[in-house]
């Protein structure tokens, strides 16, 4: 499966297309799994902390292990 980013500016001038979800429930996981690694690095990142496990720490235990299945996954 491959990731790609549009810039902000593709954003803004509304030259982006995005593309369809998978019909396969699995692949659809996966990305949900994927968006909650980015979220995960995105919140570390302006936090400014180092440890996944901390913003692990606010959520739901069933939450937590999904996004703790998700940041092993996808951490690249």
């Amino acid at each position: 499966m491959t990731y790609t980013y549009t810039s902000k500016t593709a954003w803004e001038s509304g030259q982006y297309k995005l593309g369809s979800i998978p019909k396969s429930q699995k692949e659809q996981i996966v990305l949900l799994e994927r968006a909650v690694y980015e979220m995960t690095v995105w919140l570390m990142d302006e936090l400014g902390w180092d440890n996944p496990s901390s913003v692990g720490d606010e959520l739901s235990d069933e939450i937590n292990q999904i996004a703790q299945r998700a940041f092993d996954n996808h951490n690249v």
